[in-house]
């Protein structure tokens, strides 16, 4: 009998409507005062809102046509915006203006001349603006869009929202594949939704109509430098230098730069440090990420939730030491008192090792 993605997944996600965000997200409650036609999407999950970016162009594409579909991207003026914002549409009773990333790419006084004329937008335009990078939410226009605009914030998933992004992309593109491989893919690559998308066709492309091994992922999917780190660390926690080492130089023969790894180490083993800190000042488990974001703003929820758990394998002393030790060699690189030419980086590698060895006693 055949393996069915049945057992895996309950059933595909139904289809929203014109003005409904995905991920199960909402806008607030519509105030009187605010402009029901434009909205500003933002926030670091950039394939969530790239893809409801989308959504919104097919559905307006299927009720009013795509001659009233226009994309503005990276304009640094208001001028041409405004233009575009206050015309009637062609043909049609609607027109759909996207515009991306104009708070990142106009200055102050571009911006300011866009927030006044919002409220001059045709009732026949529906205005959708999108930063990729997020707005600087202290100036006049953002303030301007948050009082009277419709806000939605894409933030990074949860990691139950990336087991529930696994399994709607498994059906969309047509793989086979058992959550015991999913959960072997996502260790392998991480948590980047555009990489797992990306990684998920190429399973689908090369096993066709049977189901995905984990001898498939090794093959197609190269392993994440995060995640390879968070193994290494693991071993370390478990007393596993010879592990520990393997891992070590899998990631130098994968080609990664010695002084990339190192950096990776630093940063996991900080972030290991914050987390027992937090836990020794009795913060709650649900506000370990926020706590953590103030420190690293591209700390992802997910890695938050492994290093929790790694961190209870190690007593607090254990981490600052290893810390201490890492701060150390980070003298030694930069002084040159370790050594790394192109094509010899043994005294780099050594020093790792090291390291390794020193702190899986």
């Amino acid at each position: 009998m055949r393996n069915s993605n049945k057992d895996m997944i309950s059933k595909t996600p139904p289809r929203r409507g014109f003005f409904e965000p995905a991920f199960s997200q909402r806008f607030a409650i519509i105030k009187p005062h605010m402009l029901k036609n434009v909205f500003l999407f933002y926030g670091e999950n950039t394939f969530g809102l790239q893809q409801e970016i989308k959504r919104w162009q097919e559905e307006f594409e299927k009720k009013y046509g795509d001659l009233n579909i226009e994309i503005i991207e990276n304009e640094e003026t208001a001028e041409r915006i405004t233009a575009s914002l206050e015309s009637s549409p062609f043909l049609s009773e609607k027109r759909l203006i996207i515009v991306k990333n104009f708070m990142e790419n106009a200055d102050a006084k571009e911006q300011e001349k866009l927030g006044k004329r919002l409220e001059k937008i045709a009732d026949t335009t529906v205005a959708v603006f999108y930063e990729e990078k997020g707005p600087d939410k202290r100036t006049s226009l953002y303030r301007k869009f948050k009082e009277n605009t419709q806000l939605k914030e894409f933030t990074l998933p949860t990691p139950l929202q990336i087991d529930q992004f696994l399994k709607t992309q498994v059906i969309k593109r047509n793989l086979r594949i058992q959550p015991k491989e999913i959960k072997f893919l996502l260790d392998r690559v991480g948590p980047d939704l555009w990489t797992l998308d990306n990684e998920i066709q190429k399973l689908s492309s090369y096993c066709k109509n049977r189901a995905a091994t984990e001898q498939d992922i090794e093959a197609l999917c190269k392993e994440n430098i995060s995640t390879s780190v968070f193994k290494m660390t693991d071993a370390l926690s478990e007393k596993n230098a010879k592990r520990a080492i393997e891992l070590l130089h899998i990631l130098a023969e994968n080609g990664e730069e010695t002084l990339m790894i190192f950096a990776m180490i630093v940063r996991h083993f900080r972030m290991l440090l914050l987390l027992s800190d937090l836990k020794k000042n009795a913060t709650p488990e649900r506000d370990l990420f926020n706590e953590m974001k103030k420190y690293d703003a591209k700390m992802h929820p997910y890695a938050v939730q492994i290093a929790t758990r790694q961190a209870k394998n190690f007593t607090h002393e254990a981490l600052k030491n290893a810390y201490d030790t890492l701060a150390d060699l980070d003298i030694k690189f930069k002084n040159g008192d370790i050594q790394e030419t192109e094509g010899d980086r043994n005294q780099s590698m050594m020093a790792l090792e090291r390291f390794i060895l020193n702190h899986s006693r």
